[in-house]
């Protein structure tokens, strides 16, 4: 174990996975989403894949469907707004507390 690795309480509930596409100069900004993704959704993330491309994108999938493509929205991914659409794969924030209090049990 790393120093300042610590003991998670388990988890056995939904997951999701993410892969974002991102020119490679941008790394910096799909390091900083993968972060935002990472402190809201923790251990709900089963995989997160980040992969520098050649082109103009900035691209997220979510469980393999495109959730974003900032060529053709022309915006920029919003980390609470992926967020939100994992709560909802996941069965939404309250049937994880629901989760977490039968495992607290």
């Amino acid at each position: 174990m790393l120093p300042d690795d610590y003991e998670l309480p388990p988890y056995d509930g939904p997951t999701v996975r993410f892969a974002v596409r991102y020119r490679a100069e941008r790394e910096d900004d799909a390091l900083l989403l993968a972060r935002r993704l990472f402190a809201e959704l923790d251990q709900r993330i089963e995989a997160l894949t980040l992969t520098p491309v050649e082109d103009d994108e900035f691209d997220v999938w979510l469980d393999d469907e495109l959730v974003h493509s900032r060529r053709g929205s022309g915006q920029e991914p919003s980390a609470l707004r992926l967020a939100e659409l994992a709560w909802t794969r996941l069965g939404g924030r309250e049937r994880d507390a629901g989760i977490r209090a039968t495992a607290d049990r």
